[in-house]
């Protein structure tokens, strides 16, 4: 959860706040209606083609064993690359982690969740001060 000086910052799956939740949900909530959602199945439906694709020529003939969990991982960021940007970023063409933004975001990862659970180390971290030692439980 974000912090400021006085507290954290309320988000819409963080607030334990009714009201609070329901203004922060109300402008997002269009966004996940399913009359919405079915207009990204068609960049869905490309991708998982390229997956199955990929899938095939590497590993059916060869039968190879390889690590499913990667593949979805690779399939899930260049399906929110396609319906982004109209492009995917890569992860299924070369079946790797593309420049490093997996291995970039697992690190990124490592240093928040600590800092997140205990906002009070956030000052070693981050000096300016938007976090003092002591403020938060």
């Amino acid at each position: 959860m974000p912090y400021m000086k006085n507290g954290s910052l309320p988000a819409v799956f963080t607030t334990q706040d009714e009201q609070q939740h329901k203004q922060l949900k109300n402008p997002i909530a269009p966004l996940y209606a399913l009359s919405n959602v079915v207009t990204f199945e068609g960049f869905v439906d490309e991708v998982l083609g390229v997956l199955f694709q990929q899938l095939d020529e590497r590993f059916v003939d060869s039968h190879d064993s390889f690590d499913l969990g990667d593949w979805i991982q690779y399939f899930a960021f260049d399906v929110m690359g396609t319906m982004t940007f109209s492009s995917r970023y890569g992860f299924l063409e070369t079946g790797q982690d593309v420049d490093g933004m997996l291995q970039s975001i697992w690190s990124f990862m490592l240093t928040v969740a600590p800092v997140s659970s205990r906002p009070h180390f956030n000052l070693p971290v981050y000096p300016s001060g938007s976090c003092h030692i002591g403020q938060f439980p």
